[in-house]
């Protein structure tokens, strides 16, 4: 007598699964898996396989290589500027030049991973500038003994701004259960009043970052402080992606 198949996965070992998963193709990816199932060890050997897929796929439909682009330039751009004005003698220090991408290489990624991951249906101009801020301020905290204290900050500020502003402009919507091929479009030009909420919202952050500077206190007490309120109020943003 044939013995019966197993029933499926712990729900244990499941819930883990699903964090890796992008909550738009969770449901389909976890029930193929689901289905897949003829023991622990052939369940994990699977997830391997196909879960880096399903992520490299996600980024790939739901990244423009257009904004990419420009949002890359212009985190370079911001670091390059700080460099000249807070410390010019970074720049022609050795790999002076290549240290000042790392910082724009992790905050595209992590706004990146960030699309990948978002189930909401339309971005609000409030929800893109606290992405950008938590990449941008990500990129702060790891480059804290790397860079000059106020270059790193200066240029973590100006992205801040700059970069949100290009999200706005171009910012694409998502759907919940969007698996098609290819990337995502940017949708209309954004009105006037959404660049506007934008800026409220990441210039006093920039000027306070300046004003606080300037008073006297330290670039880097003052970019943990930032960090941390960008990182609360980011949190409440997660609230929101299923929508």
């Amino acid at each position: 007598m044939a013995e019966p198949l197993p029933s499926g996965p712990s729900k244990a070992l499941e819930a883990i699964v699903g964090l890796f998963v992008p909550p738009a193709c969770r449901e389909e990816v976890m029930g193929d898996l689901h289905e897949k199932y003829r023991g622990t060890a052939q369940y994990i050997l699977l997830v391997l396989q196909t879960v880096p897929c399903v992520i490299v796929s996600r980024i790939w439909r739901t990244t423009d290589a257009r904004v990419l682009l420009m949002q890359t330039v212009l985190l370079y751009a911001c670091y390059l500027a700080a460099a000249w004005y807070t410390n010019k003698a970074f720049l022609y220090g050795q790999y002076g030049l290549s240290r000042l991408a790392v910082p724009a290489v992790l905050a595209v990624a992590f706004m990146m991973i960030e699309d990948a991951w978002s189930a909401v249906r339309e971005k609000s101009p409030w929800r893109l500038v606290g992405e950008v801020g938590l990449g941008t301020f990500l990129a702060f905290q790891c480059m804290e003994k790397s860079l000059p204290d106020a270059l790193n900050l200066f240029g973590a500020c100006a992205s801040l701004v700059l970069v949100s502003t290009v999200r706005i402009l171009f910012r694409p919507q998502f759907s919940r259960h969007q698996i098609a091929a290819g990337p995502v479009a940017p949708d209309e030009p954004t009105a006037l009043g959404d660049i506007t909420k934008g800026l409220l919202a990441a210039l006093p952050v920039a000027l306070a970052a300046i004003a606080l500077v300037s008073l006297g206190f330290s670039p880097g007490m003052v970019g943990d402080l930032i960090f941390v309120v960008v990182f609360l109020i980011g949190m409440q943003f997660n609230k929101s992606r299923k929508e």
